[in-house]
């Protein structure tokens, strides 16, 4: 396995997932992280699938993804600027995406972790980074509901506007 292997396959990944065939560009993807050992790679690819089951509405398939690359984020060949943006960008879709389970209705999630990622998020400072300038303020928002859930806990409702459940993390 050479570096320009793996960074072959993932430049095939993007190049397929621009042009609409998503289940190749997957293929290619996986193909980049088989031969990626090191990992040195790994974090944007994993990012990219994660974003590509988003899509497909396998959000339990993206956690898990968006949490394989904030793990892998360390072995990043890349710029420290490269790496904070990946993790900002992976830590508040992975705040985002746990966050949005919960509401729905999924108590298999944790809001601690949607709030430590948010967290997270915010706390990465980019320079001169015009593309995430908003991120930062949407985590900010979402953190608060964060926190207003933990602190009121949610209620669920059906589609008549009965309640179905309570959400609450209080012990």
């Amino acid at each position: 396995m050479t570096i320009e292997e793996v960074l072959e396959y993932f430049n095939e990944g993007e190049r397929l997932r621009s042009e609409g065939h998503i289940d190749e560009a997957v293929s290619s993807y996986n193909t980049a992280l088989n031969l990626d050992n090191e990992k040195k790679y790994s974090a944007p690819v994993r990012f990219r699938i994660a974003l590509i089951e988003v899509e497909r509405g396998n959000v339990a398939n993206a956690i898990t993804g968006l949490r394989e690359s904030v793990n892998d984020i360390n072995s990043l060949n890349g710029s420290v600027r490269a790496k904070n943006q990946l993790s900002q960008m992976s830590y508040f879709n992975l705040g985002l995406l746990i966050l949005d389970r919960i509401i729905k209705g999924n108590t298999d999630y944790d809001i601690e972790e949607s709030e430590k990622c948010l967290e997270r998020a915010i706390e990465i400072e980019i320079e001169n980074c015009e593309e995430l300038k908003g991120l930062r303020e949407d985590a900010s928002e979402k953190l608060e509901t964060v926190r207003k859930i933990k602190e009121n806990g949610l209620f669920y409702y059906d589609e008549r506007g009965g309640i179905t459940g309570f959400y609450s993390k209080r012990s």
